[in-house]
């Protein structure tokens, strides 16, 4: 025969393992479900600001199909690169991306510049 408190110990062992199982199993359900409602738009906008963090831009974006309206608001880029050259009036394409905890943008590229000067000079006429 088994003591009494060997029992007990056993049976909230084991409830205690199930509990752990049962959380684990729920995240890894919760983080899946997050993967699978990313979805992805492509946008287009206007630099306002770069923020000093190295990771937010502010853009006055045009209406994004099938999300959101124009307007101008923060956006963080998972990868600092991504701003590398932008500056205030630039006119940029980016893809905007989004899941269930987080949004980011990505794939950033600059398609006119915001000083007509920096335009003059960078452009030839043959």
């Amino acid at each position: 025969m088994f003591p009494h408190g060997m029992i007990v110990g056993a049976v909230l062992s084991g409830w205690l393992i199930s509990m752990c199982v049962n959380s684990v199993a729920e995240s890894l359900a919760s983080s899946k479900s997050g993967e699978a409602n990313l979805r992805s738009f492509a946008a287009r906008g206007v630099v306002r600001e770069l923020k000093a963090d190295g990771r937010t831009i502010l853009l006055s974006h045009e209406t994004i199909t099938n999300y959101m309206d124009a307007m101008t608001m923060p956006f963080r880029v998972k990868e600092p690169k991504e701003l590398t050259d932008l500056r205030p009036g630039d006119q940029v394409s980016f893809r905007l991306s989004v899941s269930n905890t987080e949004s980011w943008i990505d794939q950033v590229a600059s398609f006119l510049t915001g000083s007509a000067e920096k335009r003059r000079r960078t452009c030839s006429f043959v």
